[in-house]
């Protein structure tokens, strides 16, 4: 799969996701060879492998949340570069190696059974019965199967397999631009890229097998954790007893007699180093391979080189060959002998720009000791680091994992021959979901139902959109919000974030509620702010649900961020409450004041704004994080008369109040009165940066006002009565109870980007509550100790903790403490 983003192939995930899940009967090998063979490939891409429609649900769901799964691979752009094929050494033969890969595909045979046939006659035994025999203690297989272990076996069937596997993959269009090999693996290498025919490689390999095992048996090697400078100076103290064989990056291989590598093991334990026996018949690339090598020579001598089409790493350097060394039977005499420079190959193979690496072999011995030489590439990340898979990997499905490294190499932007790959098996083409674009609209929006959708039509500023919703008689409006469109709504940012006043959430209700004939807002709880990013719009929309009995109905506001012409994203909850009739509840409707009464009162005691009419209050509140631009900048004048608050507030002359039955900056003015008698004298600890929380019981007896006379009335805690009239005294509105909540920077730090940062609280009802229904109302549980993050969700969202008794203490039909 792929797609021109990554979000655009999250989006591909979902909709292939849906169509497999509507159409159970759609059949899988048709649907692989549908999206590899009809779509694009473009730049963002995936590589699933599945195999049921179990497994293909579960990879899709995991590519759709952008999570990791075994069987899937995903890839952005990635730099262009040549994939290296690496061929792995002798020690990664297994019983029954290639047999799956054998019976499943054909071009793997035909390039097995090549080999046999010019391999058996150099073997004591047919090479085909040794690989594929089972390990069956006792019997004549089993016999077989541990032939396998030897030199003389070992070596010809590894590098038959690792031919067949490149052959194989050559057939479905994957091919290297860079080869090398570890050991043995380098014959395998040398023939691919030319230097040596099929048979000439057989002969030499067939010759180095049966050479080696012909020498005594008692070396060992093992591996060390350590630096080559490190192991070259202990071996200095016990010269010509051990030989490194190999370095293949933060570990080193040393070779020689059985008592002299137990010795070095037990000297790098004691250094608190990381050791490994390595279970081998002889003590490989060193002087214990002497004794033969005059015999290998004179086969060498006696076999015909070519110069390579493909450029050849070698290991006996960490370099490429020249031309006349490749060719020169002493170049292999030496590969015999000479330590393995794995790391120093791999490193130059990344210094030639290889991308990509692909171990041909039977195992996974050289990918974990390629990635070990790659980690420490300076500048890598996850969209850069080089790619590392085998081929095959012991103890797995052979067919699904060469499958599966095929399709990590497509996914990090190789071409792959796929109607080569699923050849001869039936796949047909089949019906797939349209692709997911990620559509950019250059013209004004508007709704098809025409006039209705504009700005304001909606009957309020930020509403497009008014429909009755037809199970409960309730009320859905919607409308999009943004600072390019509501330049002023810019005015209002908490710690540098631009937010939706609370006040704006208070006049939608109380507009929404004017609809449905319940003007009264009983109750409104903020539980997550909105961010109102710049260059970005908000999809707004508010739920009136169906009146219940008593003319109550719930209110409640979500906000999503707006994609023209694409699907959305997920919906956040940002407040929720209850609206209620005119008559509801205990308040009362002010009593106008006289025109003729002094304001302020004669006993008031002015508090101080500042300089300039208020600016220095609001270069104050902006220090402590509450930055507010000219149309909210709306305190006037303010005093203090015995418990009560009073201020005059106003709209600057652009704004329209009239659009707005309380206009949400003229509102949120009348508030600034707080911070400014918490930093007068005697007033409390200073400045707190607090946004309305909660909101109870407010009513709005005029619409349109441009200008308040506000008073104050603290109550307990972080709560204030709000009366509000008009110049004359009349009253404009009245908030029974406003609560606060302190904000910290911790608190925006999930909104400054995405809404979805923020919780999303789900409840699950506890099954079979043995406590009677009287004894409390519904519980829910929560399992562990709440963080403060959590806390505070579960804060907002109502949740009051019970304290429940040790049961070994409790009566059984005890309630809650």
């Amino acid at each position: 799969m792929s797609a021109r983003s990554a979000e655009g192939l999250r989006a591909q995930a979902r909709r292939l996701r849906a169509h497999v899940a509507e159409h159970p009967g759609v059949d899988l090998l048709d649907l692989g060879f549908s999206l590899a063979t009809t779509r694009a490939a473009f730049e963002h891409r995936a590589g699933l492998v599945a195999g049921d429609r179990d497994e293909l649900l579960a990879r899709l769901g995991a590519l759709e949340r952008g999570r990791s799964q075994p069987g899937l691979t995903t890839s952005g752009p990635r730099p262009p570069g040549p994939v290296a094929f690496l061929f792995t050494g002798q020690g990664s033969q297994r019983a029954r190696m290639g047999r799956e890969l054998y019976e499943a595909h054909p071009a793997y045979a035909r390039a097995f059974d090549e080999l046999c046939a010019l391999l058996d006659p150099l073997l004591p035994e047919p090479l085909r019965e040794v690989v594929f025999a089972s390990e069956e203690t006792g019997s004549d297989e089993g016999r077989r199967a541990a032939l396998l272990h030897t030199t003389r076996f070992a070596q010809p069937a590894l590098f038959a397999v690792e031919v067949s596997l490149f052959r194989l993959l050559e057939s479905w269009g994957v091919r290297p631009g860079l080869v090398a090999g570890h050991s043995v693996g380098e014959l395998a290498a040398a023939h691919v890229a030319g230097v040596l025919s099929l048979a000439d490689a057989c002969t030499l390999v067939a010759a180095r097998g049966r050479l080696m095992d012909t020498l005594p048996a008692g070396g060992a090697m093992a591996s060390v954790r350590a630096e080559e400078s490190e192991v070259a100076a202990y071996l200095a103290t016990r010269p010509g007893v051990l030989d490194i064989a190999a370095v293949n990056g933060g570990s080193v291989v040393v070779s020689g007699d059985g008592a002299e590598v137990r010795a070095a093991v037990e000297h790098w334990r004691d250094q608190g180093r990381e050791t490994r026996r390595l279970r081998v018949s002889h003590a490989f690339h060193s002087a214990h391979m002497e004794p033969v090598l005059d015999a290998f020579a004179e086969v060498a001598r006696g076999i015909g080189y070519a110069p390579p089409t493909l450029p050849l790493v070698t290991a006996v350097g960490g370099r490429p060959a020249t031309d006349e060394e490749l060719c020169s039977p002493r170049h292999w005499v030496d590969h015999v002998r000479r330590p393995v420079r794995f790391a120093d190959t791999v490193r130059y193979l990344r210094e030639r720009g290889a991308t990509r690496f692909v171990e041909l072999g039977p195992d996974t011995a050289l990918a974990g000791l390629a990635r070990d030489c790659l980690s420490s590439e300076a500048g890598a990340t996850d969209d850069s680091a080089p790619l590392v898979v085998p081929a095959l990997r012991g103890g797995r499905p052979e067919a699904a994992t060469l499958l599966s490294a095929v399709a990590a190499l497509h996914a990090h932007g190789l071409a792959v021959d796929w109607p080569a790959v699923l050849a001869g098996r039936g796949a047909r083409r089949t019906a797939l979901p349209t692709y997911a674009f990620r559509r950019a609209r250059y013209w004004l929006e508007a709704d098809p139902s025409g006039p209705a959708a504009e700005p304001g039509t909606g009957g309020h500023p930020f509403m497009r959109t008014v429909t009755p919703t037809a199970d409960d008689g309730g009320l859905l409006l919607g409308g999009l919000l943004s600072p390019r469109e509501h330049p002023w709504l810019a005015d209002h940012a908490v710690l540098d974030t631009v937010l939706l006043p609370a006040t704006a959430f208070v006049d939608l209700a109380l507009h929404a509620g004017e609809r449905v004939g319940a003007s009264v807002l009983a109750e409104l709880t903020l539980t997550a702010p909105l961010p109102l990013p710049a260059g970005e719009t908000v999809e707004l929309q508010v739920k009136v649900a169906g009146a219940e009995p008593d003319g109550r109905r719930a209110v409640v506001f979500h906000a999503r961020p707006h994609t023209p012409g694409g699907e959305g994203g997920p919906w956040t909850r940002h407040a929720s409450g209850v609206l209620a009739p005119a008559g509801a509840g205990p308040a009362r409707r002010p009593e106008p004041t006289a025109a003729s009464s002094p304001w302020p009162p004669p006993d008031a005691v002015p508090l101080p704004l500042g300089d300039e009419a208020g600016g220095g209050l609001y270069a104050r509140l902006a220090e402590s994080g509450l930055r507010y631009g000219p149309v909210f900048q709306g305190l006037r004048a303010a005093w203090r008369l015995g418990d009560e608050l009073l201020a005059e507030v106003a709209l600057p002359r652009e704004a329209d109040g009239h659009a707005f039955a309380l206009h949400p900056a003229l509102l949120d003015a009348a508030l600034h009165i707080l911070p400014v008698d918490r930093a007068a004298p005697g007033g409390g600890a200073g400045a707190t940066l607090s946004l309305p929380f909660t909101w109870s019981g407010v009513r709005v007896h005029a619409s349109g006002a441009r200008s308040l006379r506000v008073r104050v009335l603290r109550e307990e805690g972080d709560r204030a009565r709000l009366e509000l009239t008009d110049d004359t005294g009349a009253p404009v509105a009245t908030v029974d109870s406003l609560a606060l909540r302190p904000l910290t920077p911790g608190q925006l730090n999930g909104v400054r980007a995405p809404v979805e940062g923020l919780f999303r609280l789900e409840w699950t009802p506890a099954p079979d509550s043995p406590a009677p229904a009287s004894a409390r109302p519904p519980a829910y549980g929560l399992l562990g100790e709440p963080g403060p993050r959590l806390s505070e969700a579960l804060r907002q969202a109502g949740v009051r903790p019970v304290a429940y008794p040790d049961p070994a203490s409790a009566a059984p039909d005890a309630p809650p403490s």
